[in-house]
């Protein structure tokens, strides 16, 4: 029997393998961007967390008219791993809007996390509307990330005085002097057994290193070179920069970065930070995204996490935009107490920005 109660003409209940062709051109009204074949099996079917699981609603003839998708992304857990989860690709055709559709693909979702084993539905800033309704349905939301920023020239200065004689005067003067505070505060200081090396792909040592840090995260998206190089290195659409921290040969720290536009953004970021590799990890990629000609380096971070010291001390700062995060449980007491703390929360934009 199909999972869903019926509606007057039409039904929820989750997709199936036959219902793939159907699918894919509804999704491709959602997804008009790209080719929605590549994005259905990247994400849909090439996660090694699992496959997507896929809430469909279904008219009388068959016809599929509404989705959402939940997308696994296991988690460390307070020492354990735990299923978590990631949702995305909601969608409505307009001509079936307003029969409250969404609102049923929604709930079922609700209704059949635990029945898949899944822990925690979780997001940074999800879609206000999609907040508000999980918010509704007894999420949690612990607390914000905010966007640590380092500016490299003086643009920003500039933007805020405006577009005349002044900002472009104040840029003129203002620009050696950021470069020289960026300069020395990123210098590269020479170390000893210390280096930084842009790569291709990922190897199995960000699985050790991972499995070494992990302790002092309570709440973590688990990172394996399985994952990061699917999320990553093989992302159908994006490109982005993979680097590498050794430290006396050994890796000791990782991170992604955006560098598609005249600013850096840091997309994932994980590093030793009791034997002063993180200060020396975050001087070189400052350094590195001043020497390509980027305006400022950023990460969207947890203020009471475990970098934000880090990134502090090396001169980044807050911007003012905060993210608020997102945690939709099965209701375990014990278990909600901990996902409640916005310290035990350990993400960044790659657990988030599954496309």
């Amino acid at each position: 029997m199909r999972d869903g109660s019926a509606k007057s003409d039409w039904q929820v209940r989750l997709l199936e393998r036959d219902d793939e062709a159907a699918f894919i051109p509804l999704l491709g009204q959602h997804i008009s961007d790209r080719c929605v074949r590549k994005h259905f099996d990247w994400l849909y079917r090439s996660n090694p967390h699992g496959n997507a699981v896929t809430w469909v609603a279904v008219t009388a003839e068959g016809r599929i008219v509404g989705c959402t998708s939940t997308f696994p992304r296991l988690l460390k857990f307070n020492g354990d791993e735990i299923l978590g989860s990631k949702g995305g690709d909601a969608y409505v055709d307009p001509a079936f809007r307003r029969q409250g559709i969404a609102q049923a693909l929604h709930h079922q979702g609700i209704a059949d996390m635990k029945k898949l084993g899944i822990s925690c539905n979780f997001g940074i800033a999800p879609v206000p509307a999609n907040f508000r309704a999980f918010i509704r349905a007894g999420a949690l939301s612990p607390g914000n990330f905010d966007n640590y920023r380092m500016p490299l020239d003086a643009s920003w200065i500039a933007r805020r005085l405006g577009t005349g004689w002044i900002g472009h005067v104040a840029k003129k003067v203002l620009n050696p002097l950021v470069r020289m505070y960026v300069e020395r505060r990123g210098s590269r200081r020479k170390r000893f057994r210390e280096r930084i090396s842009v790569v291709d792909r990922f190897d199995d040592r960000v699985g050790e290193l991972f499995d070494a840090l992990s302790e002092s995260f309570s709440i973590c998206g688990k990172r394996d070179s399985a994952y990061l190089n699917w999320r990553f290195a093989d992302h159908p659409f994006k490109q982005f920069t993979l680097i590498e921290c050794s430290t006396r040969g050994v890796l000791s720290g990782y991170a992604v970065l955006d560098m598609n536009a005249d600013r850096c953004k840091i997309v994932d970021f994980l590093c030793n930070t009791e034997d002063g590799s993180a200060s020396f990890f975050l001087k070189c990629l400052i350094q590195f995204a001043r020497e390509r000609g980027k305006r400022s380096i950023s990460l969207f971070l947890n203020p009471i996490g475990p970098y934000a010291k880090s990134f502090e001390a090396e001169g980044f700062m807050r911007a003012g935009e905060e993210l608020p995060i997102m945690a939709l449980t099965t209701g375990c007491p014990e278990q909600d107490e901990i996902f409640n703390k916005a310290e035990n929360w350990y993400l960044t934009p790659g657990d988030e920005d599954s496309t």
